[in-house]
């Protein structure tokens, strides 16, 4: 289960407002506040999602919030001033890189929240793809010649996906484990899975995305990675079906994997909140204190907040997919 509330926090991060942003920061004392979810991106309109939290017979509730005055701005520019009559909050914008956007949203007789965040400009790079006689999957992906903005406090984040065409329908499954042995990525998520030592990833595999930070940026020359176990569970498509028999029952299954043409491989440019919100969302699921014989005493780890007076996320990202073809068999 753990596994899966990650895949689903990676993969949804850019539009998904479901996410229980707020694990950690609340506290018995806590008052009550104004919840601000958005993850801004040049591929995606500015979009806003709005919460309250309330205390109801000594435990909290989180709903949401309709009829907030709601602020935006474009570097100095109102982009929107007015009620918000829904939760969610939608502007005919798509952001852009090196500009700082912030907001502000008052309602009643709740503290009033501020938050800002700047759209990173996108790191570039060339991707490219060969097969391998590798630990698990059998393709070798390399990501070279990158071109790393400068003095800029960004992070870079990397994710794979398996990419499914049937009927002039597309969609894409995330990889749940990579593997690469360079030593500029951030170990918070690796860990050694095999006994094997590939000669050119390793033996250690990263869940779910490849980490690496602000002050390895300038030394990365090449990534080289292989992806494997895509998480097909939210394909919608109707596949081929497995039917696997044990004893007198039948099992189905779908099997996607004749319709894979592509492997999409996105590189995230983080600023330094989205950067913060995803890596401290990430060891609070997975944190093994959570469960067991010392739940009762757990104290989870805070998820990063950029809301002042508030909770939630404001943060700034940018995007670049590769969509590489797979090699012949």
């Amino acid at each position: 289960m753990k596994k899966l509330i990650i895949s689903i926090l990676i993969l949804f991060a850019g539009s998904s407002c479901e996410v229980d942003y707020n694990i950690g920061d609340v506290r018995l004392n806590e008052p009550e506040c104004i919840i601000v979810n958005s993850i801004l991106s040049p591929e995606k309109p500015v979009e806003i999602q709005l919460y309250r939290l309330q205390k109801s017979d000594n435990r909290y509730d989180c709903t949401r919030l309709a009829g907030a005055r709601v602020t935006i701005r474009e570097g100095s520019e109102v982009l929107y001033d007015d009620i918000c009559i829904d939760s969610t909050l939608t502007l005919a914008r798509f952001p852009k890189e090196n500009i700082t956007y912030s907001v502000e949203v008052s309602y009643a007789n709740l503290k009033t929240v501020k938050a800002a965040t700047r759209i990173p400009p996108a790191i570039q790079c060339t991707a490219s793809i060969r097969t391998c006689d590798c630990l698990y999957d059998n393709y070798l992906i390399t990501l070279t010649s990158f071109d790393i903005p400068e003095n800029e406090t960004i992070n870079m984040w990397v994710t794979s996906f398996a990419v499914f065409e049937k009927d002039e329908k597309a969609e894409e499954a995330i990889y749940g484990y990579m593997f690469t042995k360079n030593a500029f990525v951030d170990k918070i998520n690796g860990s050694h899975k095999s006994s094997l030592q590939h000669e050119e990833v390793g033996s250690v595999e990263f869940e779910d995305f490849l980490r690496v930070k602000n002050k390895n940026l300038p030394f990365l020359d090449d990534l080289v990675f292989s992806p494997h176990s895509c998480i097909t569970y939210f394909l919608q498509n109707p596949y081929d079906t497995i039917v696997t028999i044990v004893g007198d029952t039948e099992y189905l299954s779908i099997d996607p994997f004749p319709y894979h043409t592509k492997i999409n491989v996105k590189v995230i440019t983080a600023s330094l909140e989205y950067d913060q919100f995803c890596k401290s969302a990430y060891e609070q699921k997975l944190n093994p204190s959570a469960t067991g014989d010392f739940a009762a005493y757990f104290q989870p780890k805070k998820v990063y907040s950029n809301v002042e007076n508030g909770l939630g996320i404001f943060a700034g990202m940018n995007v670049t997919s590769y969509f590489i073809e797979l090699p012949p068999e």
